[in-house]
């Protein structure tokens, strides 16, 4: 089981790298540019994601409908991951109240 949870991460991280590598530049908008251009806005989003500032601050991020649809895809692959260590947990047992306790405990005075 070890080695599927391995292939999954792997596979996660692999995911993660290609998205940001394909986003390296980020267009930036103030809330009233992009409310005054809102067509160069989406068209804009269709190359790379565009971070809409307001106050000197990232409030939003506006996406392609492709860049989403990775977005879903990674979250698919990190669900089944942390899906399957459920599983594997639960199949295992609990550790009851008393002994986590005294776990945590031990973890958090090392």
């Amino acid at each position: 089981m070890s080695s599927v949870v391995d292939k999954v991460a792997t596979l996660a991280i692999i995911a993660t790298i290609q998205i940001n590598e394909n986003k390296m530049t980020q267009t930036t908008f103030t809330a009233k540019e992009a409310k005054n251009n809102f067509g160069r806005l989406l068209d804009e989003a269709r190359r790379s994601p565009v971070a809409i500032n307001k106050n000197g601050r990232k409030v939003a991020f506006v996406i392609s409908n492709e860049d989403y649809s990775q977005y879903e895809d990674f979250q698919t692959i990190v669900d089944a991951y942390w899906g399957r260590k459920a599983k594997a947990a639960m199949k295992e047992g609990y550790l009851g109240l008393a002994k986590s306790k005294k776990l945590l405990n031990s973890l958090l005075n090392t």
